[in-house]
């Protein structure tokens, strides 16, 4: 192992150029085999910010709507039968006494007043989550919320402090 070390400190070549000279096959790497693995690994990253990305088009779908009525199930990147908004104040294991079900992640906010998150359930699970500042949209002007299909009508208020979400009469 050391001379493959020394070989490679003491002449200027690549890695191909040596495995070709202690074993007489020569390595070549495509460029086609290069640019499929670059693009799977975009692909990966891609994919996998999806419910990243939910909360974003969830928090600029209600900015653009502003006013009047809206339906989480008007956002593409929502994927759910259901979802629970949990609002600052809230204990972890009221948040799971809420859905009835374990929810490892659940937040936990008995501390927090910044912050909100949509939990969004499929077959009695929560599939996904945003967590959201309050900055811009917010759900919490208004008591607790139950567990709501996401097909509820809800009421956007636009206001100088950014878009009030309460649930539709």
């Amino acid at each position: 192992m050391s001379d493959l070390g020394d070989t490679l400190r003491t002449s200027p070549t690549t890695l191909p150029d040596v495995i070709q000279r202690r074993s007489g096959v020569r390595a070549t790497i495509s460029a086609r085999a290069v640019l499929a693995a670059v693009g799977a690994a975009v692909l990966s990253v891609v994919l996998a910010g999806c419910s990243v990305d939910s909360g974003w088009q969830l928090e600029q779908a209600i900015i653009e709507a502003g006013e009047g009525g809206f339906t989480l199930s008007a956002v593409d990147a929502i994927d759910a039968d259901a979802y629970l908004v949990i609002c600052p104040y809230e204990s972890k294991d009221s948040v799971q006494q809420r859905l009835g079900v374990e929810w490892p992640a659940a937040p936990d906010y008995s501390d927090v007043d910044d912050k909100q998150t949509i939990a969004f359930v499929s077959d009695g699970e929560v599939a996904s989550h945003v967590e959201l500042s309050r900055d811009d949209v917010d759900f919490c002007v208004t008591g607790d919320w139950p567990e709501l299909p996401v097909g509820a009508e809800l009421e956007l208020a636009a206001s100088p402090g950014g878009v009030k979400v309460r649930m539709g009469m």
